[in-house]
């Protein structure tokens, strides 16, 4: 694994929001998709920890304290990361919303722009919790080997698959982890059951097969940027 370039990356996810921001202006003048913006703000929560625990973890020497540290970074992180991948499941709203889009049987042109403009964000909210999971893979790799560092990977997405449940069904945030943890518990305990665990499985499986995908056309980006001769 090769580490992230930081600067295009924070200008590809900069425009990427830009581009949401915009056509949020110009697809919606009403204000029932508001929430977006908020969840996209939500969605670069992980990237932001993840980049500041490479970072730490680019230090020649973490002692104790560094160490300490990255794992708090750990923590916070994958509790965040469900927020990224969380935003494609706002397309529900299409369908809640349905009987506001169709007239005379068909779909009108409004059905069609706020797909756009959800999509728009949802896109956005998977690349920055792809980039973010690449980044802690690598922290892991470079700690202990791919073999392992693959294997984080794939419990990070399933827990992430057991957040997007957590989040969409039950209306759990992130933060309810410390500022509700006997609620959070009880509804932990609810979801221990044979549906549930196969949705979080199926989401989870998704988002790992999401990953798969930006990890080897990263890779083979890497690869080709060494031979490019120009």
């Amino acid at each position: 694994m090769t580490p992230l370039s930081l600067r295009p990356v924070l200008g590809l996810l900069g425009g990427l929001s830009g581009v949401c921001v915009i056509v949020h202006l110009l697809a919606t003048p009403q204000t029932y998709y508001n929430f977006l913006i908020w969840n996209l703000f939500l969605a670069w929560l992980p990237f932001l920890f993840s980049t500041a625990a490479l970072a730490l973890n680019g230090r020649r020497r973490l002692g104790p304290a560094g160490l300490f540290a990255l794992g708090i970074l750990g923590v916070a992180w994958l509790l965040l990361l469900p927020n990224s991948p969380y935003v494609l499941t706002d397309l529900i709203h299409l369908t809640v919303r349905r009987e506001l889009y169709t007239e005379a049987g068909r779909l009108v042109l409004t059905y069609w722009t706020d797909f756009l403009l959800i999509f728009t964000f949802a896109w956005t909210g998977i690349i920055l919790g792809m980039l973010s999971l690449y980044q802690f893979q690598y922290i892991i790799f470079t700690r202990t080997n791919m073999a392992v560092s693959w294997l984080f990977a794939a419990l990070a997405s399933l827990l992430s698959g057991y957040g997007i449940l957590l989040g969409r069904e039950y209306r759990l945030n992130s933060w309810d982890v410390l500022g509700k943890p006997s609620a959070v518990l009880d509804i932990v305990s609810d979801t221990l059951e044979p549906s549930s665990i196969i949705v979080c499985l199926f989401f989870g499986t998704v988002l790992l097969m999401m990953y798969a995908t930006v990890h080897t056309l990263l890779g083979l980006a890497a690869r080709d940027s060494r031979s490019w001769p120009y």
